[in-house]
């Protein structure tokens, strides 16, 4: 009888085993079907063209540094990327403590959202 149990008891336990090792499988299955059509491209190039499309609608407000960015952009109808940083640095007017890369990815959202500007790869 106790040589019974303990046959049960590890056919139970290969079971487990065996559907944990499944469920693990499908997850990480699921993963990197979920992760796979992620874009490879994950930082900004220098490359990038900014296109301005529209001047923003009148009940729209955006921070200062955001104006400024703005107004490059705009004076030059298209800017790549790195033009724009690298006038951005020379801008007096522009003060930041942040990378300026950083600062105009972070509006850059705000605009394209927006229908302000364009950008293209």
């Amino acid at each position: 009888m106790a040589k019974a149990k303990i046959k049960n008891v590890e056919q139970v336990e290969a079971q487990v085993e065996a559907q944990v090792e499944a469920q693990v499988e499908a997850q990480v299955g699921e993963q990197a079907e979920v992760t796979a059509p992620v874009s490879t491209r994950t930082r900004a190039r220098d490359t990038d063209l900014f296109t301005f499309v529209k001047d923003p609608a009148s009940d729209m407000k955006f921070a200062p540094q955001a104006q400024i960015i703005l107004g490059h952009i705009r004076r030059n109808n298209e800017i790549t990327r790195g033009k724009l940083i690298s006038d951005l640095r020379e801008d007096p007017t522009f003060t930041t403590r942040q990378p300026h890369e950083r600062v105009v990815a972070y509006y850059q959202k705000d605009f394209v959202n927006a229908g302000i500007i364009r950008v293209t790869a």
